[in-house]
């Protein structure tokens, strides 16, 4: 057989292999013709979710994914599945890892929630409905949600976080001259007082322990043992570097990650209030936010540069991705 020959045929061989995977087929041959896919934002102009084509670094927003509906909010569970709000108020669960994506309906869940919170891990969600004391807990996802509803006397939620498991959820509400912290369990089906803040911007639940972050007294402090003693630490304050904090998450790697809105900087701490460093962004930083694993958005829109922090490596990095160029 002729080198040609033998070349026709290896090519022939290869085509139909890749034709005969349906993950090579749909997936991987995709991936290979437009660039790989490495997260997801929302572009809320045209409610529509962009990909981040490339990879952390060296990236670009590539075309919108198709979907049959305009979305209003948009937060990732993990790197594929998104939790989803259409214009119409639906709630869904949206999995881009599969082509077409796949949507699968929250049961049970009214339309028009005003925040969406996700625990660590992306198994757990909670839902606060403007003008409703109460939450909605959403488990089981990504692939089988179930939504039960928590009433609350105490008034209309602020800020909530939930543990992974959606047994535990920590919440604020508005009190004279700031806000109160509460902590609900399934256990017990009822709230307790934890500690008061002056306005709190962020809360993260990882086991029985809860951070929060408070832009009104420029401090961010832990409550070890919640659902117990719950007993407040203090980890970073002024002095430390917090100047209007905005958000803050914790990864399961006991680090807590600040952004902050004044100085345009996201510092990182150990759970013993060490800093373990400090990064400055060239950019209105509107808070902190998952894309997947441990890297986390910054700022609002995607007409302008849209600036991340990779907290992955040991020292942390911020990179951005070029805006889009919208139809004059």
């Amino acid at each position: 057989m002729s080198g040609l020959v033998r070349s026709w045929v290896f090519g022939l061989v290869v085509v139909a292999t890749l034709l005969a995977s349906p993950v090579a087929g749909s997936a991987q041959l995709a991936g290979n013709l437009s660039g790989p896919v490495w997260g997801y934002v929302l572009d809320a102009v045209d409610g529509v979710l962009l990909p981040l084509r490339g990879i952390p670094g060296s990236s670009t927003l590539g075309a919108p994914i198709e979907l049959e509906f305009k979305l209003s909010r948009a937060s990732m569970l993990d790197a594929t599945h998104v939790v989803a709000m259409t214009a119409n108020g639906d709630s869904l669960i949206v999995n881009l890892g599969v082509s077409p994506p796949e949507i699968t309906a929250i049961p049970d869940l009214p339309g028009g929630a005003s925040l969406i919170a996700i625990g660590v891990g992306g198994t757990s969600a909670i839902f606060s409905m403007t003008g409703l004391n109460g939450l909605w807990t959403v488990t089981g996802l990504p692939a089988k949600p179930h939504a039960d509803f928590i009433s609350l006397s105490n008034g209309p939620v602020l800020r909530a976080a939930v543990r992974s498991d959606g047994q535990m959820i920590v919440y604020s509400i508005a009190d004279e001259g700031g806000e109160s912290l509460y902590n609900w369990t399934a256990s017990s089906s009822s709230s307790r007082f934890i500690t008061s803040a002056a306005s709190v911007s962020g809360i993260a639940l990882l086991g029985e322990n809860a951070f929060v972050a408070d832009s009104g007294g420029n401090e961010v402090f832990g409550i070890w043992d919640v659902s117990g003693a719950a007993t407040r630490h203090f980890i970073a304050g002024p002095d430390d570097g917090i100047a209007n904090p905005v958000g803050l998450a914790v990864t399961s790697a006991n680090r807590i990650h600040v952004s902050s809105a004044s100085s345009a900087t996201v510092m990182t701490f150990d759970f013993a209030g060490r800093s373990l460093g400090s990064h400055n962004c060239t950019c209105s930083v509107a808070g902190i936010s998952l894309i997947r694993d441990s890297v986390f958005r910054l700022t609002d829109g995607v007409d302008r540069p849209i600036f991340l922090f990779d907290a992955g490596s040991d020292e942390g990095r911020i990179f951005f991705v070029p805006a889009i160029e919208r139809p004059q």
